[in-house]
Formats: structure tokens, C-alpha cells, sequence
């Protein structure tokens, strides 16, 4: 899979994966899936990560390891809001057992979440996040305004084109 970066200081960089354009907000990013899940969490591999992804509206990310005593602390917290959500997908990745995944992404600490909202990368982030803070960021993924994000992410692409040109 390639990826190519693009600068947008609005959302951080911009990552073009399979011809679909994905980006990667901070954690002051201001509904409906397609499918009711009867699992809280699921494991994402080379072999379903991209229909996941492609086949629902909200797509939570745990990239983890066994070894990580961090992410150890973090599963808990993450089922356990992932219960209050059914109608978003939670998925783990073992960033042992799926290191390409790992370097595609290019996650250097676990845990790291990832959201993808309609098929757009908008939070990737290291580190544990508390439960209520999670509950918190699930609500406003729920409200963005995709259009906007999409609008803003062609103007930085164009941008960009634009820059490499002169």
C-alpha cells in the first residue's frame, strides 16, 4: 500500500492510502453506522482492516501489543466504552502479529488509538485515554462536519499541488 503525506494546519497531515484520502486530527476535534456490531471489539488484520474500514461510518482504532503493560490498563477502559457504542466499530490491532499494519501507519508507541470517520484517519495518538475522555471524543466524531473536513482536506491537497508546481 502507498502513502503519500500531505500538510493541512487545520487537521495535521493528510494520508492518501488506496486512492481514498485520510488525515490525522489532534484531540481538539470539535452518526449512524452502517452496521449494528454483537461484539464490542473486534481484531482487525491484513484481511479485514480495509473492508472495516470502508463498511462503517465510525471505526476506533487500538493498536497494542501483549508485552505493553499500557495497553494492559487501556483494554479494559476501551471494551468497556466500547459496550456504550454499539453502533460504532472497535477494533485492536496487535501491532505484534500485524507489523505491516503497524509500519503503515507508521505507529511507533502503543497504545495508539485511530478513528476513522467515513473512511478519514481524524485522531491518531499515542498513549491511554481515560474513559470518560473517550466517551467524550466519541461524541464529537458523532457531530463533525465531514463535508467541511473533506472541503478542507481538497483545499490543502490542491494546496500542495500548487507549491510542488512553482
Amino acid at each position: 500500500m502507498e502513502c503519500a503525506r500531505v500538510e493541512n494546519p487545520a487537521y495535521g497531515h493528510i494520508l492518501v492510502f488506496s486512492n481514498t484520502v485520510y488525515s490525522e486530527f489532534d484531540r481538539s476535534i470539535p452518526e449512524n453506522s452502517q452496521q449494528e456490531k454483537n461484539v464490542a471489539t473486534i481484531e482487525l488484520n491484513e484481511q479485514n482492516l480495509e473492508s472495516t474500514v470502508n463498511e462503517n461510518d465510525i471505526v476506533l482504532i487500538d493498536f497494542w501489543a501483549p508485552w505493553c503493560g499500557p495497553c494492559k490498563s487501556f483494554g479494559p477502559i476501551y471494551e468497556e466504552v466500547s459496550e456504550k457504542h454499539p453502533d460504532i466499530v472497535f477494533g485492536k490491532i496487535n501491532t505484534e502479529e500485524e507489523q505491516a499494519i503497524a509500519a503503515h501507519f507508521q505507529i511507533r508507541s502503543i497504545p495508539t488509538l485511530m478513528v476513522f470517520r467515513e473512511q478519514i484517519i481524524i485522531f491518531a495518538e499515542a498513549g491511554m485515554v481515560p474513559g470518560p475522555q473517550l466517551d467524550d471524543m466519541i461524541g464529537q466524531i458523532k457531530t463533525l462536519d465531514m463535508d467541511k473536513v473533506r472541503a478542507e482536506i481538497a483545499e490543502a491537497q490542491a494546496a500542495e499541488q500548487a507549491n510542488a508546481s512553482s
